[in-house]
């Protein structure tokens, strides 16, 4: 990677951090940016969040720095009090680091994290751009959209922009994802994909342990992803109902890989997640989260409605919902195949990818200073 330090070369630096949600779509346009424009300078921005570093740095090799800054939503008066005790330092420290590499245009990939850096930018007289994953903004990027040269959002944002500033496009999906084969029908026993999430689900955990009669029933194989702080518990209730045909593992780092083999996959609702498996190309049975403003829903609600996935909900007849679904699509495969094919045409149909976009609007700004 380019020195960040190196001032005779434009630098972009990315705010994102505190979850892979936010970090793998800044990851993907970084990349995208520097195979288009190998001269750039970058610099990584979080929080100091373990998985900040192992993302950027240990598996990408980017230039990263933190800057301490804690959420604000639900964290009641004691957390806003901590955040403008905060605040001034904060911001003075990232002024300093914006000194020592020059940027030549930030961009926030939502969430906390990306608020001050967004915000001192803004106050250096730097070019802001914004990315948003979710159909429903949270409050960072509902805040520093007034301040942004251009927001990247979502078809369906619920931010209200000026067509000006404005430019709706899908999320920045790895292209593992997109190398994924076309589903096609088969007779062979069906093989389903388990994803709660990097961190599992317990309310998917148990609702696929109450399913294993129904997989031993129709000769479904299950590849699950539980989490690791359920997986030893998942395992042993497996192994004391005597299932063999459930392979458990607490992460997938081969998730691609996993999808190509798959015939349908049931998730949470994440804004990555969706795109990702919309890329694959792969039928979906959805459970959004029901917390945080409930943004999952939302986040498959225009899929949903055109045939694109299947949805259940997180609440008491989750089991019973599953159960119907998967009956159903293992009765008649052709609707599987219809299902991925919707999925996937909601994501491929587009004239230029999203990271593309997104990293030619950068350079632009850039080449402006």
């Amino acid at each position: 990677m380019s020195n960040p330090e190196d001032s005779s070369k434009p630098c972009v630096v990315f705010a994102a951090g505190g979850t892979g949600g936010h970090i793998v779509p800044a990851l993907v346009v970084a990349k995208r940016l520097l195979s288009k424009f190998p001269e750039t300078r970058t610099c990584f921005i979080g929080v100091g969040k373990p998985i900040e570093k192992k993302l950027v740095v240990e598996m990408e090799g980017f230039a990263y720095t933190s800057i301490e800054f804690h959420p604000v939503v639900g964290k009641g008066v004691v957390g806003l009090l901590k955040n403008l005790l905060a605040f001034p330092v904060s911001v003075m420290r990232t002024w300093k680091k914006f000194s020592e590499i020059k940027p030549s245009v930030v961009i926030g990939f939502g969430g906390y994290p990306c608020f001050i850096p967004a915000f001192t930018a803004f106050l250096s007289g730097l070019p802001v751009y914004l990315h948003e994953q979710n159909v429903k903004s949270g409050l960072a990027n509902r805040l520093l959209s007034k301040i942004s040269r251009k927001v990247f959002l979502q078809p369906d944002s619920d931010i209200s922009l000026p067509e000006s500033k404005a430019i709706r496009l899908n999320n920045p999906v790895r292209e593992k994802f997109r190398d994924v084969s076309p589903w096609q029908v088969h007779s062979k026993p069906l093989k389903l994909l388990v994803l709660g999430g990097s961190q599992g689900s317990q309310s998917i955990n148990q609702a696929i342990y109450e399913l294993l009669d129904l997989f031993q029933e129709l000769g479904i194989e299950v590849v699950h992803q539980t989490g690791q702080r359920n997986l030893e518990s998942v395992r042993a209730k497996y192994e004391k109902k005597g299932v063999e045909n459930v392979l458990c593992e607490a992460f997938f780092e081969d998730l691609p890989a996993r999808i190509e083999q798959a015939d349908l996959v049931i998730a949470r609702a994440g804004a990555m997640t969706v795109a990702e498996l919309g890329c694959s190309g792969r039928a979906t049975i959805y459970i959004p989260l029901a917390i945080s403003r409930a943004h999952q829903g939302d986040n498959v609600k225009s899929l949903q409605e055109n045939g694109a996935v299947v949805v259940c909900a997180d609440d008491d007849n989750l089991t019973a919902c599953l159960e119907a679904e998967l009956r159903r699509l293992e009765q008649d495969r052709s609707q599987i195949e219809r299902l991925s094919s919707n999925y996937r045409d909601s994501f491929r149909n587009v004239v230029e990818p999203p990271e593309d976009v997104i990293s030619r609007e950068l350079m632009e700004a850039a080449s402006q200073l």
